[in-house]
């Protein structure tokens, strides 16, 4: 059987190779995609369909860990390479993986939608590798505490701990006064032992005649 036949190419800013590893072929895209790169991209995949009939490949996988740009005619490309496999009989079908890097999001928004135009043959592999963490010291959770939300803080504000009620409570009552044990009443003037009577007017002879 003739070998695998797919020469890589490498320009300015951009490459893109293939190879050949048992019933997959992988494609490894690197660098920019800009405005410049359709002629080039398209004829390339044109070269790997060719080839993964050929070779009767179950999938090709696009290895996309260094693509940093790909620009919408290149999207393009890979929605007519997909399109094409989309119309080959079912038996002469091939899937495609996409190894998305998921430090790049627009790869990921980019790679759904041509996910959702042949979900039976696209599948999308976000490599999710990080960077391990430095250790942290004892203080670092205390430090890593999540603050409190503004609501929060507005509640406290407005209704202090029951127990800051009852002392507030009772420090702002002031005490009683005293209650005395008798409360002294007003003093009335001395009754007399006996009253003075008014004096009779004397009636004169005429006002006794009139009674």
């Amino acid at each position: 059987m003739k070998p695998f036949s797919v020469h890589p190419i490498v320009k300015e800013g951009f490459s893109i190779s293939a190879r050949h590893e048992g019933y997959a072929i992988f494609l490894k895209i690197i660098g920019n995609g800009d405005m410049e790169t359709p002629i080039t991209l398209g004829g390339y995949l044109k070269k790997v369909h060719t080839e993964a009939l050929r070779l009767r490949a179950h999938h090709v996988i696009i290895e996309c860990d260094e693509l940093y740009f790909l620009s919408s005619a290149c999207v393009k490309c890979l929605v007519t390479w997909v399109d094409g496999i989309m119309k080959l009989e079912p038996a002469d079908r091939y899937k495609v993986k996409l190894k998305a890097n998921a430090h790049l999001p627009w790869q990921r928004r980019s790679f759904e939608a041509l996910r959702r135009f042949a979900p039976s043959l696209v599948h999308i592999d976000s490599d999710s590798t990080q960077t391990p963490s430095a250790p942290q010291s004892p203080a670092a959770p205390m430090a890593a505490a999540k603050p409190p939300s503004s609501a929060s803080l507005q509640q406290a504000a407005k209704w202090p701990a029951s127990g800051t009620v009852a002392q507030s409570a009772t420090i702002s009552q002031a005490p009683a006064a005293p209650r005395s044990a008798t409360v002294p009443q007003a003093s009335t003037p001395p009754k007399s032992a006996t009253m003075p009577q008014l004096s009779t007017v004397p009636q004169t002879p005429a006002a006794r005649r009139k009674v």
